[in-house]
């Protein structure tokens, strides 16, 4: 992990997309500036982190804005977005959404707007509170699962693993004391470590 860490910065990202990597930020009032600033920070960088245009050889940008009065009103706002234009010119939801509340709740907002983003085929990045309010440390990190979830690929091997095709990962997300199933996803690397496919839904 280490070396991934010092690589990025000094080498940049494997892939380098020939378009930017665009968003669509799904807000609250008081956390629309905060959020539009969040990606300004992304692109410009600090500390080890030197920006997206150094890392990923693109930047990102805000195609739309969703300022809802609640997060609890994401849900309709999103129903509303994805029957628009505006979808299928975002590669990554960007979602302010913090983890309050009893988050071991199906019910709870995170788990819903997930839930519903998947079921939709958009790939989604939330940000609770404290990376909202300061990414010190954190921007690096943020932006590599964004630049990730837009369908590029941050490293490979430099040889492939021998005997080996492919990776395989299966996973599910459940909540509460009876095992409620809330998201299944598969993604598939070839032998390179690149990542090659990806399907997920709310269904078993």
């Amino acid at each position: 992990a280490r070396i991934i860490v010092e690589g990025l910065p000094r080498f940049g990202a494997y892939d380098k997309p020939t378009s930017k990597i665009r968003l669509a930020v799904f807000t609250t009032p008081d956390r629309r500036v905060p959020m539009e600033q969040l990606v300004r920070r992304l692109n410009e960088g600090k500390f080890q982190y030197l920006g997206a245009r150094k890392t990923f050889g693109s930047e990102f940008v805000i195609r739309d804005v969703r300022v809802c009065a609640g997060v609890g009103d994401y849900e309709e706002e999103i129903r509303e977005f994805v029957r628009t234009p505006a979808r299928e010119e975002t590669d990554v939801a960007l979602l302010y959404l913090p983890e309050e509340g009893n988050t071991n709740d199906s019910r709870h907002p995170y788990y819903c707007t997930k839930a519903l983003l998947l079921k939709e085929g958009l790939a989604s990045q939330m940000v609770d509170r404290n990376t909202a309010a300061n990414l010190d440390w954190k921007d690096l990190n943020l932006a590599l699962n964004i630049y990730a979830k837009a369908g590029n690929t941050p490293w490979v091997l430099d040889k492939p693993m021998p005997g080996v095709d492919m990776f395989i990962g299966l996973s599910y997300s459940s909540r509460g004391t009876k095992v409620k199933r809330m998201m299944s996803y598969v993604n598939v690397f070839d032998s390179y470590g690149r990542w090659r496919f990806y399907d997920g839904d709310t269904e078993v």
